[in-house]
Parts: structure tokens; C-alpha cells; sequence
């Protein structure tokens, strides 16, 4: 996970800020092969290709990776991460079958929805807070967050609250400069993951 770089400030007690900044994103299941790529499909001649497509309801499964960056390179891997799934998706059994990739710490999470709510966010908050009280004490933490809904509910707010976390809602339009999460992390992200399934598909094409 990456760790960014926010300008240093003390608040009244002279403790040093600690600046962390949540986000999520969906992850889809299935991305679109870039145009050019072609397969032949089974009720085709030899000869005659048509453009691969996904179903429709390949094209709506996905998963929401939840996670928080901050400018401290040795707390940033005791932060949270999370991986939403919906249970209707990922069936028990395969939920079962999931094993955790080496050095990644992320829960995984399977419920109704794989779309984060007041709970899930809620959960992340005290996670954080709970961290900074072990390895940070002499920090205040500072949370950068959007206007999503959840950032700023009453669950939230109340957590945050408790765990001595101040929340900071940015402004609208202000992604390229304070929300280096979306520029600089989910999308390489998910442009690796595009490019690893067109790898795959071609990969069998040319079996």
C-alpha cells in the first residue's frame, strides 16, 4: 500500500498531526477485452471471429476493496483493509476456499452487499483509532475524507469521536490534489488487474 506525504502541523498540545485518508473502490469481476481483441466463438466457422463480450450479469458482479492511507511509513501496514463481498456472489463454499495472499492483511467481509455502509466504515474508524493508541499515542489523527454518505454519519462521527479522531470533509472537484488514493493507488489498481485478465484471455486463445 502506498504511503503519501501531507505538510507536518501540531495541534494546541504540540502533538504531531498523523494524516490518513480512507477509500474504497469496486473491483469488477469481469473487464471488457480492449478493442482488437477477438475470438472465434463455438458456433463459428474456422475463419470468422466475433468480439468476446461478458454477460450481463458477469459485467455487474464485483467486490469493494476498503482500505486507509497515511503519511507514516511504519503504520501503514497495521491499518485496515477490507474486501466486501455479497454473499449471493460468493457462495459459502467458495467463501470458505479463500486463503489469504502472503503479506496482505486484509479481512474479508461477506454479506448482503459487497457495498460499504455506516458499519463497515464505523468498524475501519475504530481500527484506526486503536492503532494510533498502541503505536502512535503522541499523534492526532486527522481524517481526509469525500462526501460519501457513510463518511459522515452519525455512527461514524461518534466512533471517530471516541477514538479522538478529528474527520475533515474535502471539498468537491478536489480528488487531484488531496485524494491521492483514487489518482495514485486504485487506479494502478485496477489497470493491473485489466491488464492481468487480458494477459489471461490471450493466454488461452492462443492454447
Amino acid at each position: 500500500m502506498a504511503v503519501v506525504s501531507f505538510p507536518a502541523c501540531s495541534d494546541t498540545t504540540g502533538r504531531t498531526s498523523f494524516i490518513a485518508q480512507p477509500g474504497e473502490t469496486s473491483i469488477r469481476f469481469w473487464y471488457e477485452p480492449r478493442r482488437g481483441l477477438r475470438t472465434r466463438a463455438r458456433h463459428e466457422p474456422p475463419g470468422r471471429t466475433s468480439a468476446r463480450q461478458a454477460s450481463r450479469s458477469q459485467q455487474r458482479k464485483a467486490l469493494t476493496h476498503v482500505a486507509i492511507i497515511c503519511d507514516g511509513a511504519s503504520l501503514q501496514p497495521l491499518l485496515p483493509q477490507m474486501i466486501l463481498v455479497n454473499k449471493n456472489i460468493v457462495t459459502a463454499r467458495r467463501y470458505g476456499m479463500w486463503k489469504p495472499v502472503p503479506g496482505c492483511e486484509a479481512e474479508t467481509w461477506r454479506n448482503k452487499s459487497a457495498w460499504i455502509n455506516n458499519t463497515v466504515f464505523a468498524y475501519n474508524v475504530r481500527h484506526l483509532g486503536q492503532v494510533l493508541r498502541t503505536h502512535a499515542p503522541d499523534r492526532q489523527a486527522i481524517l481526509l475524507m469525500d462526501a460519501h454518505t457513510c463518511h459522515f454519519s452519525e455512527q461514524v462521527l461518534t466512533v471517530a469521536s471516541n477514538q479522538n479522531i478529528w474527520p475533515c470533509i474535502l471539498s468537491a472537484s478536489t480528488t487531484n490534489m488531496f485524494q491521492p488514493f483514487d489518482t495514485h493507488v486504485f487506479a494502478r489498481c485496477k489497470m493491473f488487474l485489466r491488464t492481468r485478465l487480458h494477459q489471461v484471455v490471450l493466454t488461452v486463445l492462443i492454447r
